[in-house]
């Protein structure tokens, strides 16, 4: 019975390994046809995306491995149309940014409105184009980051009162955020402002903001106090922040949301916090 055993194991170990040799063979089949394909493709690319026509360079289109360029450009499936253009359904305007990201391998969202970020967003993960990282705090001195920037903490040298905002992220959130409270120590605030040209990056002034005060107070611009039913926040809490075209919704544990409305819906909004004392920890879990 034993070398029966031992005679079943090696079949299945030479199949195992003879459907692996036939997989990586098809594999570099592939990966040849690709490269043979992209290598036909002309140098200057011509896109009719939405009805716009765009014209770039085939290494821009590429500069992303494994995005959606490489199979519409490889794989051979598709052809351009009798005027030479490869047609995508997609806006036109908001493209612009896709190419933007592709010539400089940085993300911008200037002068788009909120819904047309969101698109944004939506067409960069169906173009596989992984250009869009997680937002990441901008705190001053005050404040400690964690290694993985996730994570903020009054720093322990800090000896300022820092109970306005003292940090902010780095990018203005698309939809909503979520905030975990690690730690509670004092009182502390978590919401969303705006930047003028004047303010400190990281300490916009409170009254360009909406804030949520951590004893369920809350704070719309212009820092006049508005009701809410919003909880006292604990250890633990975990507060969602979602903006949408009008208004913006705080959650506490996934609870029904408070909204309040926004006094200017085009502006610019980046999640702020302060904190009063040290020990209050706040952890980004998107």
């Amino acid at each position: 019975m034993q070398g029966t055993s031992t005679n079943v194991g090696t079949t299945l170990g030479q199949v195992e390994a003879s459907e692996l040799e036939t997989k990586l063979a098809a594999w570099n089949i592939l990966e040849r046809r690709v490269e043979d394909n992209l290598a036909l493709v002309p140098d200057i690319v011509t896109l009719n995306v939405g009805g716009t026509t765009f014209q770039t360079a085939k290494g821009t289109l590429l500069r992303v491995d494994g995005s959606y360029f490489h199979a519409l450009l490889g794989s051979g499936l598709w052809a351009p149309t009798q005027e030479g253009a490869y047609f995508l359904d997609l806006d036109p305007v908001v493209f612009r940014h896709v190419l933007l990201f592709l010539h400089t391998g940085d993300v911008s969202m200037v002068g788009l409105t909120f819904v047309e970020r969101t698109v944004f967003k939506s067409m960069m993960k169906s173009l596989n184009l992984n250009g869009l990282k997680g937002w990441q705090w901008h705190p001053t001195d005050d404040f400690t980051l964690s290694t993985d920037s996730r994570t903020i903490a009054r720093s322990a040298t800090s000896t300022r009162n820092v109970f306005d905002v003292g940090a902010v992220a780095e990018l203005p959130p698309c939809g909503s955020c979520r905030i975990r409270v690690d730690n509670v120590d004092g009182p502390f605030r978590i919401g969303l402002g705006t930047i003028t040209d004047q303010d400190d990056r990281s300490r916009p002034r409170r009254n360009q903001c909406y804030l949520y005060e951590s004893d369920g107070r809350f704070f719309n611009k212009n820092h006049h106090v508005q009701s809410s039913a919003l909880p006292n926040l604990k250890t633990g809490d975990v507060v969602t922040i979602r903006r949408a075209p009008l208004r913006i919704g705080f959650a506490v544990n996934d609870d029904l949301p408070f909204h309040v409305e926004l006094v200017d819906p085009s502006e610019e909004l980046v999640l702020v916090v302060g904190m009063y004392r040290i020990g209050t920890k706040l952890t980004s879990v998107d």
